[in-house]
């Protein structure tokens, strides 16, 4: 799946994230932040949007392609400490 016309976009939403009280929160945000940092940093090279928090429990960037779109979400399932849904979405 190497079409370079193709882009991705990775969404992704915390589940039951109004349950947490609000320190348990901040640390959950803090751990979400440093990972999106971190696949800004190491997959700058194919990102077209960073990847950012884009409400209080949801976030989403944008590749050129979806080719590391499966390495980023194994990224994301270990650094964010709860459960979250995630749609990844390929088109032009």
């Amino acid at each position: 799946m190497n079409n370079p016309s193709l882009n991705c976009v990775i969404t992704g939403d915390i589940k039951g994230s109004r349950a947490f009280d609000p320190e348990a929160w901040r640390i959950i945000q803090r751990n979400i932040k440093t990972a999106l940092a971190e696949i800004n940093k190491s997959y700058s090279s194919d990102i077209l949007r960073n990847f950012t928090i884009t409400l209080d429990d949801e976030f989403q960037g944008v590749l050129h392609s979806p080719e590391n779109s499966y390495d980023i979400f194994v990224l994301l399932q270990y650094s964010i400490p709860v459960e979250f849904r995630c749609g990844i979405g390929i088109g032009t």
